[in-house]
């Protein structure tokens, strides 16, 4: 998994699983596969990168499978990534569930099977229902369960950057191959105009703290889960105190806490919605190219008010926030394709789906018992340590890692949401969803 992208929400189920009567071990990606885990001998293993499906069957061929795809929100623009597993009979046999974000996912791979003949599929829908099954996503339940920000008399209005600098903050790029490729279909050529976007930004964000100033308000930057959020460190604007950048773990904590919202179409759009946050989307105003971004021009033309195409008109926004709150109401467009491919049936919080699917996925399974629960932790605390002194987690583009030294604050940073996902289902629901003492 990506830390800051997908550790919030595979902490908070891991609680969840827990309080629900499970041994459950959350995994970096240097031990997900050693030699302890394997040892271990877990019942199911859940998992969001479909290309470790292969990996995780030969690591633990006792053991369920649960797949949750972290890359799923691609809509009907293009077959989601889910087909990979669907498409493939062992794959298909290999995998005990496939956890889907919406019913419209379902309905694409469905269709998929009938024009293809999977008869894998189409001979046993049964199965197939019993298999993919939707659920929803879990980051919508941070944005909407969880301790609330609250605006204090005279305190300054908190303005939240969305982070989407990526392509010029990893230190990977080489400009000169960007720039000077002379194929204009290049994915390098595209690159570099999103370059171009991206340096808008950055200067959008000077020039905003200059001329609104920091008297009435803050800044604080999220960034992107694949930036380098080290080298911000030695900019004047954060050197200054003028501009913070966030450090929690995950997006939708930091959401909360903001006043205001500016960004650039993405999948966040849902999450600000969902949390019902004031929303500026700088697309227009920054000439962003749109080729590559699924549904752009669409979520656009859906949310007009929110889209200013000169500066003079984004300050006049940002004076004027409370105006403009974003939410699933306010937008035709968002809400379609949140009740389509966003949204479970069942009126529960996401990750009690989650965990029902993963617990009952083990109802026919009986593992032989494997290495304790206290010696497995023990054991992949010192091989995790002596990665770690290796250098292996400090890497600037190893972005799924994380140390054991993070469990305090994600504590901390999660108990209420888990608290308030728990005590929003029926204790029959709850015991319903269990795991079998």
């Amino acid at each position: 998994m990506t830390f800051m992208r997908d550790f919030g929400f595979v902490y908070s189920l891991s609680k969840i699983l827990e309080r629900l009567g499970c041994d459950v071990f959350v995994c970096s990606n240097t031990d997900y596969t050693s030699l302890p885990m394997r040892l271990w001998n877990p019942d199911v293993v859940f998992y969001v990168t479909i290309g470790r499906t292969g990996l995780l069957r030969a690591a633990f061929p006792n053991s369920k499978l649960v797949l949750w795809n972290a890359e799923s929100c691609r809509f009907d623009t293009y077959p989601p990534f889910e087909l990979e597993i669907a498409s493939d009979p062992e794959k298909y046999r290999d995998v005990s569930r496939v956890l889907l974000w919406g019913e419209g996912t379902r309905e694409i791979i469905l269709d998929h099977a009938r024009k293809n003949t999977w008869k894998w599929i189409t001979d046993d829908l049964e199965n197939f229902d019993r298999k993919f099954v939707v659920v929803g996503h879990p980051r919508i339940d941070l944005a909407q369960y969880g301790t609330k920000h609250a605006q204090k008399r005279g305190h300054k209005v908190k303005i939240g950057i969305i982070g989407l600098c990526a392509s010029i903050n990893n230190g990977k790029h080489s400009i000169p191959e960007m720039l000077l490729n002379d194929k204009e279909t290049d994915d390098n050529f595209n690159t570099s105009k999103e370059f171009s976007f991206q340096s808008k930004y950055y200067q959008l964000i000077k020039k905003m703290t200059l001329t609104l100033g920091t008297d009435k308000y803050e800044y604080n930057l999220r960034p992107y889960f694949l930036e380098n959020i080290h080298n911000y460190e030695s900019t004047a604007l954060v050197k200054s105190g003028k501009l913070k950048i966030d450090d929690s773990i995950e997006f939708t904590t930091w959401l909360k806490t903001q006043d205001l919202v500016i960004g650039a179409v993405s999948t966040t759009m849902y999450l600000v919605a969902a949390a019902k946050k004031p929303y500026i989307s700088v697309d227009h105003m920054l000439e962003r190219p749109m080729d590559r971004i699924v549904f752009a021009h669409e979520y656009l033309s859906g949310i007009p008010e929110h889209c200013p195409k000169t500066y003079d008109q984004f300050a006049e926004m940002v004076k004027n926030y409370a105006s403009i709150p974003l939410t699933f109401e306010s937008s035709d467009i968002l809400k379609k394709q949140h009740d389509r491919y966003l949204k479970a049936k069942e009126d529960l919080p996401v990750l009690l789906l989650m965990a029902r699917q993963i617990i009952s996925s083990s109802s026919d399974i009986h593992n032989t018992s494997g290495l304790p629960t206290s010696l497995c932790d023990l054991f992949n605390r010192l091989r995790t340590s002596y990665a770690e002194f290796r250098g292996l987690g400090s890497k600037a583009e190893n972005y799924s890692h994380f140390s054991r030294s993070i469990i305090p604050k994600a504590e901390s940073e999660f108990g209420d949401v888990i608290n308030n996902i728990l005590e929003s289902a029926l204790p029959e629901q709850l015991k319903e969803i269990s795991c079998p003492r």
